[in-house]
């Protein structure tokens, strides 16, 4: 019977808050000490986060676009329907 063994997996902490740098965005001081630091000593990995974060960005502004055309074509009139003009509505 052969068991498979599984290998640890090397986890990157960040040295300022101690967290994993995926987690340090959600962090109170990401802008100012753990970005920072995770330039400098893992510029790999602070560049791939970054391109992760600005497609996400990208994704958010796309739905709130979406969301926005969505809205505007759902308004309500800005004066109340005549009754004629709702009975037209209505049997169209």
């Amino acid at each position: 019977m052969d068991v498979e063994v599984l290998q640890p997996i090397d986890v990157t902490y960040c040295g300022k808050c101690g967290m994993p740098p995926e987690y340090c965005e959600y962090g109170p001081d990401f802008e100012t000490v753990c970005d920072p630091w995770l330039k400098k000593h893992h510029p790999d990995l602070h560049a791939k986060l970054k391109a992760l974060r600005a497609g996400a960005a990208a994704f958010v502004a796309e739905e709130e676009a979406a969301a926005a055309a969505a809205a505007a074509a759902d308004a309500r009139p800005t004066a109340p329907w005549t009754t004629e003009e709702r009975l037209t509505a209505f049997y169209e």
